[in-house]
């Protein structure tokens, strides 16, 4: 019950009128509401109105004089019409309640609609949970894709680590091995120019130990005079002048043949007799001599057929093979070269060409020596 609800109540109770009270708080009736209390407000309004009138026709008390008896009568008249024309008849007073309990049921009936809207569908509550379900399983899915990534994150750091510490020793090792390379270089220089001294001392001692005095070039299938002096020439050039002293027309030695290094007599066959002793042959093949010459001459190969090493280092540095000086006298010697190709094909004819003459020595007859002669001229 508010305040002007109760000074109005008073109002029409000192009037003897009956008044009903409305609540204010009727939502859902509101226009019903507003009209009650502006009939309320025109029935306050009235009742000011006649009071205000009944004040305004009380007579001024003048300054000199008081109003008479009749002007005070028909004053009272008046405002007693007045009172009766503004003040609400019994049925506007009656009808008043009525307007109220009509605001009240639509008040209440407004409440039970609000409490009566329809509850959300099963097929919504269920689209509702699916959507709750999928946003669970999204934050649940990142949640473990974020952890995933940071146990990631720290093997790679552990990797990475790793990987440093292998890197570091790779380096450390990378100088090591460049320092034993710069060592195994200088080494191989060192060997390189030793080698080179080495291959021109065994050169010169074989031109000096092992060159044939009738051809001044290095011995070719080495062959020993069976003299007292036993020198050893090519067996081609001691072949040739063996047979140089041979007679063509008696077919056989008349003179005397000596060795042409010391001069010293060799003996010679009797080509009228046959068969005949090995002996009686005037030169044997020299084999110690054949194989130190073969092991001199593969030896000279052997330095320039050596590969030579292809050295990666750091910064991706390689060494070529060391350059060959052509201006070397034992260059000429390495596999292939001009001097042991016509080396090897001298010895190859000598040994046949001595093959040719020992092999029938013991049964030559003289015209079997003086085809020997005529092959060794050709």
């Amino acid at each position: 019950m508010s305040t002007r609800g109760s000074a109005s109540k008073r109002q029409s109770t000192a009037k003897g009128e009956l008044y009903v009270s409305v609540p204010r708080k009727a939502p859902a009736a509101s226009k019903n509401i507003k009209n009650s209390k502006a009939e309320t407000h025109t029935s306050k309004d009235t009742q000011e109105s006649a009071a205000t009138g009944s004040t305004s026709t009380r007579p001024r008390r003048a300054s000199s004089a008081r109003p008479s008896t009749s002007t005070v009568q028909s004053s009272k008249d008046t405002n007693a019409r007045t009172t009766r024309s503004r003040a609400p008849s019994v049925e506007q007073t009656t009808s008043k309640p009525t307007r109220a309990t009509d605001a009240a049921a639509a008040t209440r009936s407004g409440s039970r609609s609000r409490r009566s809207t329809p509850a959300p569908t099963t097929e919504k509550l269920s689209k509702l949970a699916e959507l709750l379900n999928a946003e669970s399983d999204s934050r649940r899915q990142i949640k473990e894709e974020e952890h995933s990534l940071k146990r990631r994150r720290t093997e790679l750091d552990h990797e990475e680590t790793k990987l440093k510490n292998a890197e570091r020793k790779l380096s450390c090792r990378s100088e090591k091995l460049d320092e034993r390379e710069a060592s195994l270089l200088q080494r191989e220089e060192q060997v390189e120019r030793r080698s080179a001294e080495a291959s021109a001392e065994l050169l010169k001692y074989m031109e000096e130990s092992f060159s044939c005095s009738l051809c001044c070039d290095i011995m070719a299938c080495p062959t020993s005079l069976t003299s007292i002096c036993g020198h050893t020439f090519c067996a081609v050039c001691i072949a040739g002048w063996f047979f140089s002293k041979f007679h063509n027309e008696c077919r056989g030695w008349h003179a005397q043949v000596e060795c042409p290094l010391c001069r010293a007599g060799i003996r010679t066959p009797n080509t009228s007799v046959s068969p005949r002793t090995a002996d009686s042959c005037p030169f044997s093949p020299n084999h110690v001599a054949e194989a130190a010459l073969q092991l001199i001459v593969d030896s000279l190969a052997s330095r320039f057929a050596r590969e030579q090493p292809v050295v990666s280092g750091k910064g991706k540095r390689k060494r070529a093979a060391m350059d060959v000086d052509e201006s070397d006298p034992a260059f000429e010697w390495r596999d292939g070269g001009t001097a042991r190709e016509e080396w090897l094909v001298r010895s190859r004819k000598g040994k046949a060409k001595r093959d040719d003459i020992l092999k029938p020595w013991t049964k030559l007859s003289p015209s079997g020596f003086l085809a020997v002669k005529l092959s060794l001229d050709a």
